[in-house]
């Protein structure tokens, strides 16, 4: 992991290194569901 960035307290940025140089970027967003939907 090269980076860790909260956008919010829903929304997260990390990013990863891979091989050869490369890195990958994955946001993560938490949204909850109504129950009974």
């Amino acid at each position: 992991m090269t980076h860790w960035k909260p956008v919010s307290g829903r929304v997260v940025i990390l990013r990863l290194k891979l091989q050869q140089a490369k890195s990958m970027t994955m946001v993560q967003v938490y949204a909850h569901n109504l129950e009974g939907e």
